[in-house]
């Protein structure tokens, strides 16, 4: 996945196999020819395969069932990010109203060592590094958890960087990343590992200098604490425990040692707080209506394990709460609750039919029930990942719902890579994090997120660029960052009408039959 054309897939299903390139391929993207030039041509992108989630099970069905009349399905394209030296690990994303995107990146665009913030202002067509600096020194200097948030109330642009396990520097930017204001330590506490900032209304407190809440939310091994500002960032609180480390079925029906590692946080429309968190093996999520002076523990599902830490969670327009997590059988499931996370709907698995062992879930939500999940998976007929070789490939997936609340929710699903080239080889999951040989990762999560239009945008990382692309005994290469989304298909905040398509048949070499 080098810096190239968006390629076309022709297949009925994922499972097939997939032909070469737009040039050799003109039939395949739709009827128009050089004899008959008139005709229409398919929009360029990965197809989506259309399927109904039932419990643990999925039916293939037509993408016009769910469609709105005049509205096309969604296919699949990637961005790359090829700037030199790249090496993206566990990459966060955010919009602005303006349509500007930011994505975190680890090692600055030109190889050095610090964390660097990329932009792009035309859909992930190019990309700048907007990272700044203070006369001769980078800021942020350096960063071992790299993580941006947009909030959507405000387009403020807040980054944020680890710095080793001494604290987080965080600065902010209301002018689309032109320029920064530095906050370089948030906490009080020495271990601040795993960080996720969000903001949302407040709900009892009032704020100074910034209009919401924001929430900053860390690992700290022996629990999972977070603290508020209440003036956008200036100052903060002092941390509160949110989940034990440790837990003996006091707070939840888990048990045992738990440790602190959690998922991103996010609010709801009424300021309500949510942490989600794999705890003890099971779906959680930790509820705040406070502005975070307290938390309550509810579980998602005791009858779905959550398989990792990572469990997903994002809130529609309505205030319905989603989350998405995969299962120890690496099943992906998605679950959504209507009275702020106490009950929950029955899971159901959102795998599309052919793929198999689902990582890293990931899940933005808006309108009345349409919501997006990013994850990685393989089509190939494997159990476990002890069972993956050099043969084994993974895709980056892109789901759109629009009836999610729904007892047989409706998916669209794509890939955002070309399966033909894929972005790794071998044993790729969250416990080996699927490292590229020469840096860059996925890490620990990838993120999306769906912006004013109501197209979603998954941050994901590639490690097999070059050579690891058609020689399996390759290896990997170094994590290159990218963008997924979908060209076509059904705006998220208004499923009856059509996304302006990003990649028309114009910018395609040879599609119209021409040389």
């Amino acid at each position: 996945m080098n810096s190239r054309l968006v390629l076309v897939v022709a297949f009925t299903m994922l499972t097939v196999p997939l032909v070469g390139c737009i040039g050799q391929q003109t039939d395949e993207i739709g009827s128009q020819s050089a004899e008959d030039p008139t005709q229409e041509v398919d929009t360029p992108g990965n197809p989506a395969q259309a399927y109904v989630a039932d419990g643990d099970s999925a039916t293939e069905i037509d993408a016009e069932d769910v469609l709105a009349e005049g509205v096309p399905a969604p296919s699949g394209i990637d961005r790359h990010m090829d700037l030199d030296e790249e090496n993206v690990f566990e990459p966060t994303i955010g919009v602005t109203s303006e349509g500007n995107i930011f994505v975190s990146n680890l090692g600055g665009s030109a190889g050095t060592d610090y964390s660097s913030l990329l932009r792009s202002t035309d859909d992930g067509e190019t990309w700048e590094d907007v990272t700044g600096s203070v006369g001769p020194v980078s800021s942020p200097p350096q960063s071992n958890d790299p993580y941006v948030y947009v909030d959507e109330e405000t387009d403020r642009i807040y980054n944020l960087d680890m710095q080793g396990l001494q604290g987080n520097y965080i600065r902010w930017s209301d002018d689309e990343g032109e320029t920064w204001t530095p906050r370089p330590q948030a906490g009080e506490t020495p271990v601040l590992d795993h960080p996720t900032l969000f903001a949302g209304d407040p709900t009892t407190l009032e704020t100074t200098a910034y209009e919401n809440v924001v929430y900053l939310c860390v690992n700290r091994v022996a629990d999972s604490a977070c603290t508020t500002s209440l003036d956008g960032g200036v100052t903060w609180r002092p941390f509160t425990t949110v989940y034990p480390g440790a837990d003996q079925g006091v707070a939840s029906e888990a048990e045992g040692f738990c440790g602190g590692l959690h998922a991103h946080g996010t609010t709801g429309p009424n300021g309500t707080a949510y942490l989600p968190k794999g705890h003890c093996g099971l779906p959680t999520v930790a509820v705040s209506t406070d502005d975070g002076a307290t938390w309550q523990l509810h579980e998602i599902s005791t009858e779905v394990e959550a398989g990792d830490h990572e469990v997903a969670i994002a809130t529609d327009d309505e205030g319905t709460v989603y989350a998405f997590w995969y299962n120890d059988d690496n099943e992906g499931y998605l679950a959504h609750s209507t009275d702020k996370g106490q009950t929950w709907s029955d899971p159901v698995n959102v795998d599309p039919p052919g793929t198999s062992l689902t990582q890293f879930p990931t899940i933005a939500a808006t309108g009345d029930g349409s919501v997006a999940l990013s994850y990685v998976a393989t089509t190939d007929d494997i159990d476990s990942f002890e069972d993956a070789d050099e043969e084994t490939t993974w895709n980056a997936y892109i789901t759109t719902v629009t009836n999610a609340t729904s007892e047989e929710p409706a998916f669209l699903t794509t890939t955002a890579n070309d399966p033909e080239d894929p972005i790794a080889r071998g044993n790729c999951n969250s416990g080996n994090r699927c490292f590229g040989d020469e840096g860059g990762s996925l890490g620990d999560f990838i993120d999306v997120v769906i912006d004013d239009d109501g197209r979603p945008w998954a941050a994901l990382v590639d490690t097999c660029t070059e050579d690891c692309v058609d020689d399996p005994s390759a290896g990997r290469d170094v994590g290159v960052g990218f963008v997924g989304t979908v060209n076509q298909g059904p705006s998220l905040e208004d499923p009856t009408q059509a996304l302006d398509p990003l990649v028309t048949p114009d910018d395609v070499p040879n599609a119209t039959g021409d040389d």
